[in-house]
């Protein structure tokens, strides 16, 4: 082992270990504001889980979720909510998609106004109410809201 440790360049090591930590200092920041705007990717499962769990407190049961699934819209979304959002479809309105999203500083699942309808020439967001609707649902900022 001694034999080897000369042979080091000390020198390189302490540089190498520099130009490593430079780098890490560097990155971090646009690896914090990725995470404080979208959520990690590999809590995707967790948010699905805990929009379930979510939809059981309110006195759905699984067997009326259809489907669901986690989503990251291209359209705008409220700043204090994550990008990702969960899709749940129900198995008496299997045409609508009701958008479900996390805060960012409590953890809260909550609904938006907005559904996805599903029509035959593509997607299209809806505010009318429809059957399951919750009391409190979070609005999507609109163009006409930010100005």
């Amino acid at each position: 082992m001694r034999k080897y440790l000369h042979k080091v360049s000390w020198r390189h090591a302490a540089l190498t270990l520099f130009y490593t930590a430079l780098l890490l200092l560097v990155v971090s920041p646009f690896f914090y504001i990725y995470y404080v705007n979208n959520g990690m990717p590999i809590f995707d499962e967790r948010l699905e889980a805990a929009t379930i769990d979510h939809l059981k407190s309110v006195g759905l049961s699984e067997d009326e979720i259809a489907d669901s699934k986690v989503v990251r819209p291209n359209y705008e979304t409220d700043e204090n909510y994550y990008k990702a959002h969960v899709f749940v479809s129900f198995v008496d309105d299997p045409d609508t998609y009701y958008i479900y999203g996390r805060e960012k500083y409590f953890g809260d699942i909550v609904q938006y106004c907005e559904k996805e309808v599903i029509f035959p020439k593509g997607h299209q967001l809806v505010r009318e109410a429809m059957s399951y609707n919750e009391r409190g649902c979070i609005s999507l900022p609109t163009e006409n809201n930010e100005e």
